[in-house]
């Protein structure tokens, strides 16, 4: 019977679609002409393609004209934003139909400005013709020199007049207006993110939609889920949503489960199931994110991250017009970007989606007067220092858990700014907010420091609260099971839009009343190293498997570094969480039928696993930093 009412979670319908009269819908719809190449009539000089540096790193795509650019941002800024855009060198053309389109906007600068003469110029123009009538409606001439002062590239916003219509072409050109003597490398000018917006009056608004991600919160160190006054701005954020009691992470570090937050899908399903070491894998090529459903759906997507775990190389730039990527572990770094993006918003809504760095190792944020040293740790350390320290005393625990708990609090101040920064551009009553986290933090409740190794619950329960729209009126408290791949299609589903394939099912039925229950079971894998283990969990209780290497199949690189910490051995763990939160006592000897029931249920699980993402050599660059992160750390 419980293998019934597990699998029946599993297996259920997806919730109603609202009617077509009750579903919101956007006011613009979006066309990025970068992806409209197939259709544009396209002039490029003789050489150009030579010119446009192909096997430069920075053009990782097959097309030559077509390329994502990783765009160094201001000086003294770490940051970089990755802008899908077109090249543009000297006597190239590009010609895209108008159709319906009121607006044009893009960026538009020199690639490789930072290293050519500063008096190379190029003059950008962008026209539009219609039955014979030719207007110039925008041109510029930018000097490397310019842009170095400029601190990055420049953006364009024109509206188009009123005289152009479905037979209208709309230009983009680019010409030569100075040359310079010294021998010094010619940049390539670029158009980036080029865009039309066509306007349909028939539908209203779409709400700002912010999905901010905190990396390692284990849900029990904010207020709503028991540590009073600890996070006021996210309690606060709790008094205008919904707070879900029991969500949990589909993994227990960040690369998978935060795919599987943009996603829908199980790591096994996206591509990123075997996360190990060095050979990270790549996401499936295929799949769909939430970015590319609200863009598909007349969305600007941002994306402002501040970890390589995110990385874009990974397939986390899918679906984002810009992708701000930064390198820092202070989430007031990330607040330019997010300014950036609520001050572009004209007519199109907001798609913006905020990943924090902080509460992650190293911990370093101390409270006035704390003391920065206890024992043998000082403020700094990282999830390695335990290897080779060995047991941490009971003062060292405390410390570890103090400065955890205060890089708690320094994030929740920003989630605080956040807030008003929404307030005051006035979109906040409006806003569509979620606030969660990939996955938790181990800080020795089992004798651990860390995540990535175990699928307990100080690992995977993570905090998820939603801030609908002003005017929709959810109970404010769900203790309704519920997972990280739960989240897309429920966005989806408010917004009227289709989800698509995904292994996440929509809970506004319960957040409506219309049922009490939302999914049975709920399922985590793909661990950083270790053994490979799955876990399966319902209300009552935790299965977690450790398979033996023999049963793997195309187990990647492993890594080492947490052989000596970790148990090996295969097997089946089996808690019961009522009784036992603390997951201390394995009963799986005492309940053999339920072990085999939940065997079955995850072997039900392993087969649908998609074809992995192909493991790819990393650029040295990228795994130094992800050794800085504490993610591989030696062999």
């Amino acid at each position: 019977m419980i293998l019934a009412l597990v699998a029946g979670g599993l297996l259920a319908a997806r919730a109603m679609w609202p009617r077509a009269d009750e579903r919101i819908r956007s006011p613009f719809r979006r066309r990025d002409l970068v992806a409209e190449l197939a259709r544009a009539s396209i002039e490029w000089p003789p050489g150009a393609r030579a010119q446009a540096r192909d096997g430069d790193r920075a053009y990782r795509t097959a097309e030559s004209r077509r390329f994502v650019r990783q765009v160094g941002l201001p000086p003294r800024s770490s940051a970089t934003v990755l802008v899908p855009s077109l090249l543009a060198p000297p006597g190239s053309r590009y010609r895209f139909e108008l159709g319906s389109a009121t607006r044009f906007r893009s960026r538009f600068g020199l690639d490789g400005a930072e290293g050519a003469a500063p008096d190379t110029a190029f003059r950008f123009r962008v026209s539009a013709t219609n039955r014979g009538r030719d207007e110039v409606l925008f041109t510029r001439v930018v000097s490397a020199g310019e842009q170095r002062a400029h601190g990055g590239w420049f953006e364009l916003d024109v509206p188009l007049p009123k005289w152009v219509g479905p037979d209208a072409t709309l230009e983009l050109a680019v010409d030569v207006d100075t040359t310079p003597v010294s021998p010094a490398p010619a940049p390539v000018p670029v158009w980036g993110a080029p865009a039309l917006f066509e306007p349909d009056d028939r539908r209203p608004r779409r709400p700002t939609v912010i999905l901010v991600s905190i990396d390692t919160l284990r849900a029990d160190a904010t207020g709503p889920y028991g540590a009073r006054g600890a996070t006021p701005h996210i309690a606060a954020l709790t008094a205008d949503g919904v707070t879900f009691e029991n969500a949990f992470s589909t993994s227990p570090w960040t690369t998978p489960s935060q795919l599987s937050l943009l996603t829908g899908l199980y790591p096994s399903g996206h591509g990123l199931n075997r996360a190990y070491g060095r050979n990270l894998s790549l996401a499936e090529p295929g799949l769909a994110t939430l970015a590319d459903r609200l863009s598909a759906a007349g969305y600007t997507t941002v994306a402002v991250a501040s970890d390589h775990a995110v990385d874009p190389e990974l397939g986390f730039d899918k679906g984002f017009h810009a992708f701000h990527n930064h390198v820092t572990q202070d989430m007031a770094d990330l607040m330019p970007a997010v300014r950036g993006a609520l001050d572009r918003l004209t007519g199109e809504p907001l798609f913006l989606f905020l990943h924090t760095y902080d509460p992650h190792a190293p911990l370093f944020r101390t409270a006035a007067g704390a003391p920065t040293r206890v024992g043998r740790l000082s403020v700094g350390f990282h999830y390695h220092t335990f290897i080779d320290l060995g047991p941490p005393t009971e003062a060292e625990v405390a410390f570890v858990r103090t400065l955890y708990a205060d890089h708690v609090r320094y994030v929740d101040a920003r989630i605080g700014e956040l807030v008003a920064l929404l307030k005051e551009r006035g979109l906040y009553d409006e806003a569509l907010i979620v606030l969660t986290s990939d996955h938790g933090e181990e800080l020795f409740d089992r004798g651990h420091y860390g995540h990535g190794f175990e699928l307990y619950e100080h690992q995977l329960h993570v905090p998820l609260i939603v801030k609908f729209p002003r005017g929709e009126r959810f109970r404010a408290r769900v203790d309704a099971l519920t997972s990280l791949v739960d989240v897309v299609p429920s966005l989806l589903e408010y917004l009227g839009l289709e989800p698509g394939n995904v292994d996440g099912t929509s809970f506004l039925d319960v957040l409506r009343g219309r049922a009490e229950a939302h999914r049975d079971v709920a399922f985590a894998e793909a661990l950083a190293w270790g053994p490979e283990r799955k876990a399966l969990r319902t209300k009552r209780f935790k299965y977690i498997r450790t398979f033996a290497d023999a049963e793997v199949r195309a187990l990647g690189l492993r890594n080492g570094t947490y052989d000596k910490l970790l148990d090996k051995t295969p097997g089946e763990e089996l808690y019961f969480l009522e009784d036992d939160p603390g997951e201390r006592i394995d009963v799986a000897a005492l309940h053999p039928d339920l072990v085999a029931r939940m065997r079955a249920l995850l072997a039900a699980f392993c087969e649908r696993e998609t074809p992995q993402g192909a493991p790819r050599t990393r650029d040295p660059a990228w795994v130094a930093a992800m050794e800085a992160l504490g993610y591989f750390g030696g062999d």
